[in-house]
Parts: structure tokens; sequence; C-alpha cells
């Protein structure tokens, strides 16, 4: 049997925040003892309501952020919550929900695109990178701003693929673009399996219907 790619083992992630009316921080449970495996190649369908916790469990997943208690183990290495380096780096990459956010505006397209891989010191070529999510290499030399939603969405996505990851978390990817875009981005993240494992967090129970296994979230807590 293949052994998972990501384990979570019993993590918790606590947040404190101030309530009206007390002196001190009040802590609560974004995550709350999770278990939960990702396996390579396989599409893994995360929904749930909006505060169910499914973008912490993201941010959780490349390491975004380190849980206040549990475990996260990655191709067999237990993970010790500090800026990936070596073999590691790279290898767990992660699409926002905002492509009006998510992309710097200083920089162009094929500079945002290749940024992941030099800073980890790995080779990309930005037309082939564009290529491979759709996008005419003619733009390269373009601005974010001068992109449709649809396009900045395909550029972060060609950003992630960029140091080729075995896992690809992808936020909510389509949630603020038209039906015609976020069609789109879909069939290009289909595309994507089984060359890699992919999560895809959405609060659209029709996510489900094209997963390897889907699971919801509520609370913090997990529901096959």
């Amino acid at each position: 049997m293949t052994e998972p790619l990501l384990v979570f083992n019993k993590v918790t992630k606590e947040y404190r925040r101030r309530q009206p009316g007390l002196h001190r921080p009040v802590s609560f449970k974004a995550v709350d003892c999770l278990d939960m495996d990702v396996y390579p190649g396989e599409l893994l369908s995360i929904t749930g309501r909006s505060g169910a916790g499914k973008s912490t469990v993201a941010q959780l997943m490349v390491g975004l952020t380190a849980p206040t208690s549990g475990s996260i183990t990655f191709a067999g290495q237990t993970l010790n919550h500090r800026r990936p380096v070596g073999k590691l780096a790279g290898r767990r990459q992660i699409v926002f929900q905002n492509p009006y956010r998510s992309l710097s505006p200083r920089l162009t397209v094929g500079e945002i695109v290749i940024e992941p891989a030099l800073i980890i010191g790995l080779s990309a070529a930005a037309p082939v990178l564009l290529e491979r999510v759709g996008l005419s290499p003619e733009i390269i030399s373009r601005y974010p701003s001068q992109l449709s939603a649809g396009q900045r969405q395909r550029v972060a996505l060609a950003r992630a693929l960029s140091t080729d990851p075995d896992l690809l978390v992808l936020d909510e990817p389509s949630s603020s673009l038209d039906p015609i875009a976020a069609a789109g981005i879909n069939r290009v993240i289909m595309g994507l399996i089984p060359k890699m494992a992919v999560v895809l967090i959405s609060h659209d129970p029709a996510a489900r219907r094209t997963a390897d296994r889907a699971i919801v979230i509520a609370g913090g807590r997990l529901f096959s």
C-alpha cells in the first residue's frame, strides 16, 4: 500500500484574540486535534463553511504556520516548523484565493513565475510554466495589473509549479473568478494529477464530486 505523503497527527492550532470587556485575550482552536493523511497523486477535497478552519489547515500543510500541538510529517520526515531548507524546500506549494493580492504588482509575469525556483536554487523556464497552465508566453513581460482575474490566478498556479512540488494546496482558487475563468482553472488543476498530490479547499460541496477522496471540516474537526 502506498505510504501517505503528508500526515497530521492530533494537530491543534490555537489563536488568541481580544474580546470586548475582557482584559486578557481569549484562546480559540481553529483546528482541534486533527488526524489526516494526504496520499501521492490523489485529489483530496476539503470542504466546509466559512470559519470552519479550512484555511488554517491549508497554512499548516505548507508550513506557513506551526501547530500549537501535535505533529506533521511530510515525505516521511517530521517537520520542525521552521522555514524549510534543502530537499524539502519547494516541495509544498499553495495557491491562494485572491489573485489580486497574491501577486507582486512590481514584478513582471516572467519574474513572478520563476521567483520561487530561484529562491531555492532551482532553474525554471517561465514560457514552459505559462504554457503548462494554458497561458501564452507572450504575456511574460506584462504586469499583474494588465491581466484578467483568471489570467492572474493561472500565473499564481504557474508560480507554484515552478519548484516541481509533490504537494499542491489550492485554497479556494476559483471562488473569486467568474464561471468561465473558474472552469478553466479547474481543468488545469485536473491535468496536474497524478503528477502530484493536490488538496482542493472549498466552501462549495460540489468540489467533492471530482475528488478521489472528500472530507468535511467543521469547527476545526474532520468529518469523512
